[in-house]
């Protein structure tokens, strides 16, 4: 199990839009703007695994009954997966 191109886009853009705001506390921030430069490397670890999932159940209710709320849902089975798989 992968992330599609598709998946990844928007993770990447949920990330930097909601966790990236100057608003977020900062340890929080830095966190997640660690998980967008590991996207762009195309190198992410269980640790980004970890708050891809934490973003994606934190955001998803506020995207209730919108098209964008079904591509949280699949990237969010993606993310339980590839954490399954990693032990």
């Amino acid at each position: 199990m992968s992330y599609t191109t598709e998946d990844l886009d928007l993770v990447d853009g949920l990330i930097v839009t909601y966790m990236g705001r100057r608003g977020v506390a900062e340890r929080v921030r830095d966190d997640y703007l660690r998980v967008h430069h590991h996207i762009q490397q195309g190198s992410l670890d269980r640790s980004d695994l970890r708050r891809i999932r934490m973003a994606l159940n934190l955001i998803l209710p506020c995207f209730e009954g919108d098209r964008a709320q079904t591509d949280m849902i699949r990237a969010l089975a993606v993310t339980d997966g590839l954490l399954r798989s990693a032990g």
